[in-house]
């Protein structure tokens, strides 16, 4: 959540004295619409001022817009005329009283958006937060989780970060710790942080949940933090981080089982691309691996799912027709066979692997 801009002494006690003037329902109605925000629509605010008559709230609000403390804006919409305003009304609410106000609209947008709430999802996550039990807490992060997830579609991977950051500081506000909540969160902001170009932040949120998974028995979750780490730790510029990408990699082969051939043909795709970059000793491990993975994806060839890993990997080994002829090549270079041009053997490594672990198409971006 944002931090407090803190008001000026003399600024408050103007505002202050421009809401004496007010009745004492019209402050009460106006520090509700406070918590909503500078701008709120007559429908939420009916519902969260509840059991106040419809038209108690329109006489308060009537008085508000005579004495310029809110303005109408569009049908059904009112505005404070000032954002300071709002917030000497928000800061002057006792801790329970606020908590019980940002409950009642977070179950007023719940209801008037309930036919479509995802334009409003990263209000909700503010409100339930704010609202403090534990209850409140799980819709916090479930609908900051939510508004992460659009935003990560949208491309909105900043966004999207703050959101999952969101639901992980909303998740140390309960009294009831979700361990495995909490580590498939990490590996959704390490993935946001990755895509946004965060690759140090990505390493260090995907380190930390690979450990998580590790340590709770979530080989999947174990296994995609492991790929995230090792496509962020090449592009982030870092010649050793730590710990080093081989390591996940390999613990999250020994986690996975032999029943997910997809996940672990990925896997050792990108633990022959890390071998390969990592030194000349380990280069013809790396090129086992990548072979390996070659086979795992060939296998699956019949059944559709795994062919989308091999074709740019043919791109790094000759178009299949690796065997026997993979050191020429090297030393020539690698040859496209669709456009028939010489490739750099590095770019080439790159495209073979980054097909193999899942991420041929952040690749080209």
């Amino acid at each position: 959540m944002a931090a407090a801009i803190r008001i000026p002494e003399g600024v408050t006690e103007v505002i202050g004295r421009r809401l004496n003037l007010l009745s004492a329902g019209c402050n009460e109605v106006l520090a509700l619409a406070s918590v909503i925000g500078r701008d709120f629509a007559w429908e939420v605010l009916l519902r969260a001022a509840a059991p106040l008559s419809e038209d108690m709230l329109l006489e308060a609000l009537d008085e508000a817009v005579a004495a310029h403390i809110v303005e109408e804006m569009a049908s059904g919409r009112y505005q404070f005329t000032h954002n300071l305003i709002r917030m000497t009304l928000y800061d002057e609410l006792r801790i329970a009283r606020r908590r019980q106000f940002h409950r009642a609209v977070g179950n007023a947008i719940e209801v008037v958006y309930r036919a479509d709430r995802g334009p409003f999802l990263p209000e909700l996550p503010r409100h339930f937060q704010a609202a403090a039990s534990d209850a409140d807490s799980d819709r916090a992060i479930d609908y900051a989780v939510r508004a992460g997830r659009r935003a990560d579609t949208l491309l909105a991977f900043e966004d999207a970060a703050q959101f999952f950051q969101t639901a992980l500081d909303a998740m140390e506000q309960r009294t009831q710790p979700d361990d495995a909540g909490r580590c498939r969160v990490l590996l959704l902001l390490g993935e946001t942080q990755r895509k946004s170009k965060d690759f140090s932040g990505a390493l260090s949120t995907l380190a930390e949940a690979a450990k998580a998974a590790k340590r709770l028995g979530l080989p999947e979750i174990l296994a995609n933090a492991a790929l995230a780490y090792q496509q962020s730790s090449w592009r982030s510029g870092l010649l050793n981080p730590d710990p080093p990408p081989t390591q996940l990699l390999e613990e999250a082969l020994d986690e996975v089982p032999e029943t997910k051939p997809a996940l672990r043909a990925r896997l050792s795709g990108a633990l022959g691309r890390a071998l390969l970059y990592a030194n000349a000793e380990a280069e013809a491990e790396g090129r086992a691996l990548v072979a390996e993975a070659i086979g795992m994806a060939r296998s699956r060839r019949s059944g559709g799912a795994g062919s989308q890993y091999l074709s740019p990997v043919q791109l790094f080994l000759g178009a299949g027709e690796h065997r026997g002829a993979t050191s020429q090549r090297n030393r020539d270079g690698c040859r496209s066979p669709a456009v028939g041009q010489p490739g750099d053997r590095t770019r080439g490594a790159r495209l073979a692997a980054a097909s193999v672990s899942g991420a041929g198409q952040d690749y080209w971006r």
